[in-house]
């Protein structure tokens, strides 16, 4: 068992990757999206009991080059974000500190030029941001990728494309919710590998951690791993 947020379960999914030990939560972090993902509690004690009595059941992993992530990667507005939030110190929690990150970046924020390759199609074309979902939530409980699941085999791409810093804002409730997806802004598609070509050197972030730079690929490992999850 594990107690921490998504970084110290992001650390403990890269060395239980292709064993048999099952990964036990105990939700201690900023954000906890994979223990959302996962149906654990995030009161601790009750998270606690979760763990007493839920199965260990296959999960599926995201890859980039020798590392793995189990929540969402992300290019951009978001990277940012993420790169912002961990200067900080242990407050404030949750899902206050990537929306405080969140604005602190916004005006700020220039858009990317994206080209990316997957096996369901091409993308080209100025962002705010591209996430790569494993799972539905990152940055505390944000739906980024609502039709995500963590054992169909797949990645959920969600990218926003440009718009101006009060549009964001704007849509920011319906991206909280999961109910992005209609917005004029947005492509969402799903496939089991994405290859970022552009913009070199521009910072990748998974799980709230560095993942590398820009040009990449990523690829989803079918039941890569093993955690104690809510039963189906």
């Amino acid at each position: 068992m594990v107690a921490g947020g998504d970084g110290t379960l992001h650390a403990a999914l890269n060395g239980l990757r292709g064993s048999d030990t099952a990964l036990g939560v105990l939700p201690l972090g900023h954000g906890n999206d994979l223990a959302r993902a996962l149906g654990v509690p995030l009161d601790v004690h009750a998270a606690a009991e979760f763990m007493l009595r839920a199965p260990a059941r296959p999960m599926d992993l995201a890859r980039v080059g020798e590392k793995a992530f189990g929540c969402v990667a992300g290019v951009g507005f978001d990277a940012e974000t993420n790169r912002r939030a961990n200067t900080w110190g242990p407050w404030p929690r949750g899902h206050a500190r990537y929306f405080l990150a969140g604005v602190a970046t916004l005006f700020r924020y220039r858009p990317l030029r994206v080209e990316l390759v997957t096996d369901a199609g091409e993308f080209s074309g100025e962002v705010m941001w591209v996430a790569v979902a494993n799972a539905p939530c990152y940055g505390g409980g944000v739906r980024i990728a609502p039709q995500a699941a963590l054992d169909d085999g797949l990645l959920d791409v969600c990218v926003i494309e440009r718009i101006s810093p009060l549009a964001l804002l704007r849509l920011y409730p319906r991206l909280r919710r999961g109910e992005h997806l209609s917005a004029c802004c947005v492509r969402y598609f799903r496939c089991t590998r994405v290859k970022f070509r552009e913009p070199a050197g521009v910072a990748l972030y998974g799980d709230g951690e560095f993942l590398g730079r820009l040009p990449l690929e990523i690829c989803i490992e079918p039941a890569a791993a093993r955690v104690v999850r809510q039963p189906a």
